[in-house]
């Protein structure tokens, strides 16, 4: 097992010299007295001699049970052995060293860089000293006084931070008593936050932020105690595993409102917002509804999205939503809560010492002395974890040694379990925090009564508490603490926690109900032969191990993609091609890294660095690869067509219908507009017989995108209409989003008013942002804000609706793309303002980008500061373009007519406003045609 312990180096200086001038027989009996002196110095402070080698001593501290104050102990016993071989007119350098090691059960040989550490200590110290390392110098500073020392060791790359030893410290006297508990500050806002909750009947979030141990869960605890008899208190909570698995502590919670998770945890992320919505909204009718999510640094984005979208809808219902982290919360996910209204974060610092020193008396209950109450008091430093943890230990074992670490205790705490008892816990602690009697019995090997016994003891002991199960039908346990499970874990070696984890794995696979069953398992697998090839990179079960993770990954990915969970997807399809064994089968996962990187970019870079191993694979992969490196439209159709040619003869529909897909792709920007929308149809209908859902919305989508206002609004509807029929299935995003390019043909068109236009535009920027797809979220966005006031001629609202979104998603990893299109809305929206200037420099920006759109902006901007040359210029180079997203803003005919009548050709500027106006209009789009009816008109006044 591994185990933290201190090692003891000895040896005795000037032996030799000694040998030489002392007889035989008198040094023997001198060595005799060193040695016994030595061992006793030793074994008195608990130590363990490892063994004799000539005049040099190891004893190792910690074995076979751990104590708290190991460190402490063996620092004294150097110094005690500095007095034995003095009073022998004898002297020894010392070195002393506390870390990790491995230890066989039973026995005393240690071995591990800490051991090497203290022999390198040993030697470097002058005779009659000792040193210290970093750790056992921190361990016993409160015993011995020292001073910092480098030492250059032999066989360290740099050189070891030591402290020698320069004197005993006095002791002190007792501690002062320091009373406790308070967080009144903290208890008055959250209950401020939930009273507001009663008086509005409205959902408020609020974010517990602090340490672990800190006392986030005892300070929330304390308001459900408040509330107990007039709310209902439901929660959930993270695990440190879960990439890749969204919806765990939404499970925990269903389960307590009676709610199979089946009917809210839908295929998209959107849908499973709306039906999580009704459920929680639901459950608050009754009473008030108190929604704890612990450990909220471990979430996926789609979770916080799930969580920030309940608060910002269930706006008439009494719900706090009662969020726990720790600071990597942070790290992770940034403000996440920042766009909520009346979203409040509370963050916890270490208790007072008058308040620390309440909570040690309270845990005590008076049963210890004076002298406990101080060191326990500094070594927890505030955290209310690490003084609960230490004051039992001390009721329990009596020992007035308390360990400046809460290491130390853990360690202690463990070694105190009979073998079985530990074999349990640590068997538990290789699933999580969470743990299952069902998984403990399978691992340890024993019947599910036995283990049920020992987990009663580790419940008694407050190792362990029984827990909600996770998983239908099994008894579920929760450790007392995270730090113990940790503490539990890290005691076992590399290959005994390979072992378990492959064995938990197994366990999971057979077992009924688990959710993200492929998520779970190819974690512990995953997690398992790393741990292998740590040992061995070349260890033969490692790659087995490897390999099955990857396939349950794999299928996890698939599955997250197929809702719509595409960050997991992608995490979860990465991992599983770094695994997987079979070149044919990693080449089968790229085509799904695509699928979830189109729907989120629109652009995946990603994908070609792995180009090339889809050229060495079948014809079908060959195929793939002609399509997903298609960058340029000319050569781009003769890629895909080559690309057609070798699929043809596949029975893969899906690979098919992505190949129909990026033809009709590359056809629409080269004006082939019917083609395009067959193209992009047959795909979609493809999939549909197929009964493949995966890539078939994103399909969907791109079809009423590209058609824009291109086509006519009887077609365009027609086309809408088919898709409705069509793809009753496939969730909330694919409804919202047809309704919505519906509503644009509509309000274009005059049939409905400009308040429902924006209605039905918001619904799909909200379920696009809750599905994570932030392109597809930003388009909608300016449809809103953009298209809507230019149509409106309200030109200030324009820019800066077009300015605004540039800023907003220049925060984002946004795409040098989409970046072109943005800055190429916002220079024309300066035209429409007469700000030619600002519109002429954005213009130079961008001339090495697309050259269709900004030779609009330099057409138009020229013109408007008076170059009549470079106006000219940039106007001969217009050509006819679909653009995409708001198309009338990037028609040429406009351009062209505000452009020639800034340059005073009258004639020229009718001619093309007048061709704008009879275009939209044959398509429908009567209020585009009308908004450059007033142009026409504002310019035949002048």
């Amino acid at each position: 097992m591994r185990k933290v312990v201190t090692v003891l180096f000895c040896d005795l200086v000037g032996s030799t010299a000694l040998g030489e001038q002392t007889d035989p027989e008198a040094l023997r009996a001198l060595l005799k007295r060193y040695y016994a002196g030595a061992r006793s110095a030793i074994e008195r402070r608990g130590g363990l001699v490892e063994k004799f080698v000539g005049d040099a001593v190891m004893a190792v501290f910690g074995l076979p049970v751990a104590r708290e104050n190991d460190a402490v102990e063996a620092v004294l016993a150097a110094v005690e052995l500095h007095e034995v071989v003095g009073r022998l007119n004898l002297r020894v350098r010392i070195g002393v060293n506390t870390g990790q090691v491995v230890a066989g059960a039973g026995d005393t040989l240690v071995t591990g860089d800490t051991v090497n550490t203290a022999a390198r200590l040993e030697q470097a110290a002058a005779a009659g000293s000792t040193l210290l390392g970093e750790i056992t110098q921190h361990l016993a500073a409160d015993v011995v006084t020292t001073e910092p020392v480098e030492v250059a060791a032999k066989g360290k790359r740099d050189p070891v931070r030591a402290h020698l030893v320069t004197g005993l410290r006095p002791e002190s006297g007792s501690p002062a008593h320091l009373p406790l508990v308070g967080r009144l500050a903290e208890r008055a806002v959250l209950r401020d936050v939930y009273d507001d909750v009663l008086a509005t009947s409205r959902c408020r979030l609020i974010t517990v932020v602090g340490a672990p141990g800190i006392g986030k869960s005892r300070l929330v605890g304390q308001l459900v105690e408040e509330i107990a008899d007039e709310a209902q208190v439901v929660s959930g909570r993270a695990v440190a595993y879960g990439e890749g698995m969204t919806y765990g502590p939404l499970v925990e919670i269903l389960q307590q409102l009676d709610t199979p998770y089946e009917q809210v945890i839908q295929r998209s992320a959107a849908d499973t917002i709306a039906a999580c919505q009704v459920v929680l909204e639901r459950a608050a009718t009754e009473r008030p509804l108190v929604v704890i999510l612990d450990d909220l640094q471990w979430v996926e984005p789609a979770f916080l999205r799930l969580v920030t979208a309940i608060s910002l809808r269930a706006r008439a219902a009494p719900i706090l939503m009662l969020c726990l982290a720790r600071p990597e919360l942070d790290t992770r996910h940034g403000t996440w809560a920042d766009d909520v209204p009346g979203a409040v974060r509370l963050d916890l610092d270490a208790l007072s010492p008058v308040d620390a020193g309440e909570v040690l008396r309270q845990a005590l209950n008076g049963d210890a002395a004076d002298e406990v109450l101080g060191p326990i008091l500094r070594a927890a430093d505030g955290n209310p974890l690490y003084l609960v943890q230490m004051a039992q230990h001390a009721v329990r074992t009596g020992s007035a040694s308390i360990p400046p670490t809460i290491e130390a205790l853990l360690n202690a705490r463990l070694d105190s379990l009979a073998d079985e008892a530990r074999f349990a816990l640590e068997a538990a602690a290789v699933e999580g925090e969470v743990f299952h009697l069902g998984s403990v019995s399978t691992l340890v090997e024993r019947s599910s009564a036995e283990v049920e016994a020992l987990l009663s003891d580790l419940a008694r002991l407050q190792f362990v508490r029984p827990d909600r199960a996770q998983i239908p039908g099994e008894s579920g346990y929760r450790f007392c603490h995270l730090l113990m499970r940790d503490a539990a874990y890290e005691s076992l070696t590399k290959a005994a926690r390979a072992g378990l984890h492959e064995s938990h794995a197994d366990w999971l696979v057979m077992t009924d109900g688990v959710l993200e069953r492929d998520e779970l398992a190819g974690h512990h697998l995953e997690v398992a032969a790393g741990l292998l090839r740590d040992l061995d990179p070349a260890d033969a079960n490692a790659a087995v191990l490897a390999d099955r993770a990857g396939r349950h990954l794999a299928d996890a990915g698939i599955r997250a993609a197929e809702r719509d969970d595409n960050r997991a997807a992608t995490n979860l399809l990465h991992r599983a091609r770094a695994l997987l064994i079979d070149p044919a089968a990693r080449r089968g996962l790229i085509r799904y890294l695509f699928i979830a990187g189109y729907a989120t970019e629109y652009n995946v870079p990603s994908i070609a660095p792995l180009l090339p191993e889809l050229l060495d694979g079948t014809p079908v992969d060959r195929a793939m690869a002609g399509i997903f490196g298609v960058e340029e439209v000319e050569s781009g159709l003769d890629e895909v067509e080559a690309s057609a040619a070798l699929l043809r003869e596949s029975d893969d529909p899906l690979a098919i219908a992505m190949c129909r897909h990026a033809r009709g792709m590359v056809l629409w920007p080269m004006g082939r507009t019917e083609e395009s929308v067959s193209e992009v149809m047959a795909a979609f209908q493809d999939l549909r017989r197929a009964g493949i859902r995966l890539f078939a919305t994103d399909i969907a989508y791109d079809l009423l995108d590209q058609a824009g206002v291109t086509m006519s609004a009887q077609e365009r509807q027609r086309l809408i209409d088919e898709l409705r029929s069509a793809g009753n299935d496939f969730g909330q995003v694919f409804d919202a989003t047809v309704d919505s390019q519906e509503a644009q043909s509509r309000y274009l068109s005059g049939e409905i008013g400009a308040e429902e236009f924006s209605s039905l535009v918001g619904r799909e920027e909200e379920a696009c942002a809750q599905a994570g797809r932030e392109i597809d979220q930003a388009t909608a966005r300016e449809v809103r804000t953009v298209l809507r006031p230019w149509v409106e001629r309200d030109l200030r609202a324009t820019e800066q609706g077009a300015c605004q979104n540039l800023e907003l998603e220049r925060k984002t990893s946004i795409p040098e793309w989409r970046v072109d299109v943005l800055e190429a809305s916002w220079a024309l929206a300066l035209c429409d303002v007469g700000s030619y200037s600002l519109a002429l420099e954005a213009s130079s920006q961008g001339e090495d980008r697309n050259p269709g759109r900004w030779n609009l902006v330099a057409a138009w901007a020229c013109a408007g500061v008076g170059d009549a040359e470079g106006a000219r210029t940039a106007l001969a180079l217009l050509r006819p373009h679909p653009w995409r997203p708001v198309m009338p803003r990037f028609d040429h005919r406009y351009t062209t007519g505000r452009a020639l009548a800034l340059l005073g050709d009258v004639p020229g500027a009718r001619a093309a406003l007048s061709d704008y106006i009879d275009y939209y209009t044959a398509l429908g789009y009567h209020r585009i045609a009308d908004r450059a009816r007033a142009d026409l008109a504002a310019l035949e006044s002048s």
